[in-house]
């Protein structure tokens, strides 16, 4: 790939889009959004007044009951749990009032009962997050006007025939407003350090990538539409939504490991880029994750550029993937969110959350997405919602008793299961233990989900991957099979109902001859 090619296409696309009066609109929105936000210091909230009781809650020692400053409630920050070698105090920090009483109630010449448990608030991005986050947003607009304009002024052709490779278009332009996002990311982020608004740290690897990885995202995305208008309405729609929805993603995984956070595409580098991940670890695996989806993103890019179609194979693939993402996001969100309350100071909260309202939780999210991605043109016959043929009823008969064996079968002993993440996993996969009325609930929305629409989507095993990696990570080899099974019997009907039927009354059998644990 040759250097004047790519400088040259840079510069043009820069002069094309900042000529004229109008070439100062965008320089004027990154100023007035980027430079308060990394030089204005944040206003401190006045102190809270203290209550007039402190609330508290658990195992209460009587001691602590009477006492005046503090009331007993059924639950609170500061949680007193039963323990062999006496009571531990689950709180973030101990007010002084609450120490003081802990103080008369345990005098300091006896063994005091009483352990100090800390418990850690979940790491929050900072405000760099917001300067990657501006920067990459302000240039959607740029984005869908330089692959489609150049469709639409027909002067794609004219590139292509002036020996200028397809690789060197694509890169020229990403390289000019890739370089711009980034240039003003690290231009916010030194004013931030310098204005004493932010630290210097590990965030600064990554907060230059957010733009430029978007940009590549954007090209992938508009690489085929054939005018301005197609070019805006996927950029304006698609890349806000995906840049929040892989930074959520992100995070989230974050709480339980920083190092698979960091491994999302876009998603790691945006919260890396919010200082989130102490450490050079987590910052560097997100460089290297985001920067080779860029790469890949521009390798697609340039090689369905002389194709004309209004929309090409990067858009599916690409809807696909962000359906797959809003199922990881209503099952995953409803299901294990509560396992993240107790760091965040509600130690209580997860254990008053009966599994089968969570379950029945995700299941309502996956049924809101299988319900939106199907009302379309044709989506419900899609779905596999239709009457299904004669020959299947043995194929019923045997996923049924496949579906009961597996559901039966223990969870690995090998796999941890830590903090009831792995119990609450495999009640959604397996659901009999969710109740009834909840798992036929979460069977209708799974296999409408993975054995209709992204069946034909992603093809039988495409589908079965996805089935295991969102529902059944814990027991791949079981959920593999299953989805195998399940999705041949969609195949071999036509219909997703006999797959439904079955599955459900495996789930019945299994709830109604093992007693609940």
């Amino acid at each position: 790939m040759r250097w004047r090619p790519l400088l040259a296409i840079a510069t043009r696309d820069l002069a094309v889009q900042l000529r004229g009066r109008r070439g100062f609109v965008l320089p004027l929105i990154a100023g007035l959004l980027l430079v308060p936000l990394a030089s204005v210091p944040f206003p401190e909230l006045p102190a809270a007044e203290s209550p007039l009781a402190i609330p508290i809650s658990g195992d209460v020692p009587p001691a602590l009951k009477a006492h005046e400053g503090l009331e007993v409630v059924p639950r609170s920050a500061y949680h007193f749990e039963a323990v062999d070698q006496g009571i531990e105090l689950r709180a973030e920090g101990v007010p002084h009032a609450l120490r003081q009483a802990l103080d008369e109630a345990f005098p300091s010449d006896r063994v005091a009962p009483v352990e100090y448990v800390h418990q850690p608030r979940p790491p929050l991005p900072g405000r760099t997050l917001l300067l990657a986050l501006i920067a990459a947003s302000i240039l959607t607009g740029a984005v869908s006007e330089s692959l489609p304009g150049e469709r639409g002024r027909k002067t794609l052709e004219a590139l292509l025939t002036a020996a200028v490779s397809r690789g060197e278009v694509v890169v020229g332009k990403w390289m000019a407003w890739g370089g711009a996002g980034a240039l003003l990311a690290t231009l916010a982020g030194l004013i931030a350090v310098l204005a004493g608004t932010a630290e210097l740290g590990t965030w600064l690897l990554t907060l230059p990538l957010v733009a430029p990885s978007t940009v590549a995202l954007g090209f992938f995305l508009v690489h085929r539409t054939s005018d301005l208008v197609g070019g805006a309405t996927v950029s304006l729609r698609i890349l806000p939504a995906a840049l929040s929805i892989l930074g959520l993603v992100a995070w989230g995984v974050g709480l339980f490991s920083p190092a698979l956070g960091a491994l999302v595409p876009l998603g790691g580098a945006l919260v890396a880029a919010g200082g989130t991940w102490p450490g050079w670890t987590a910052p560097v695996l997100a460089f290297l994750s985001t920067g080779t989806a860029t790469l890949l993103f521009l390798a697609a890019a340039a090689n369905g550029l002389e194709r004309t179609e209004a929309r090409g194979a990067g858009w599916p693939a690409f809807q696909n993937a962000l359906g797959l993402i809003a199922i990881a996001l209503a099952w995953w969100g409803c299901l294990l969110t509560p396992m993240t309350w107790g760091p965040a100071g509600n130690p209580t909260l997860a254990d008053q959350l009966s599994l089968s309202a969570a379950v029945g939780a995700a299941a309502l999210g996956l049924g809101i997405v299988v319900v939106t991605r199907a009302a379309q043109p044709q989506g419900w016959p899609s779905a596999g919602l239709v009457r299904p043929r004669k020959d299947g009823v043995l194929g019923l008969v045997g996923a049924a008793a496949i579906t009961a064996v597996v559901l039966i079968s223990p969870i690995p002993s090998w796999i941890p299961d830590t903090a009831g993440l792995i119990s609450r996993l495999d009640t959604g996969f397996t659901l009999w233990a969710a109740g009834p009325l909840v798992a036929i609930l979460a069977v209708l929305t799974q296999e409408v989900a993975f054995r209709g629409l992204f069946r034909r989507a992603l093809g039988p095993m495409g589908a079965a991957i996805a089935f295991v990696v969102l529902i059944s990570p814990h027991r791949p080899v079981e959920g593999l099979a299953l989805a195998l099974v399940l999705g041949w019997l969609a195949d071999r009907t036509g219909s997703v109902l006999p797959g439904i039927i079955g599955r459900t009354l495996a789930v019945l059998v299994v709830w109604a001859a093992v007693p609940l644990p």
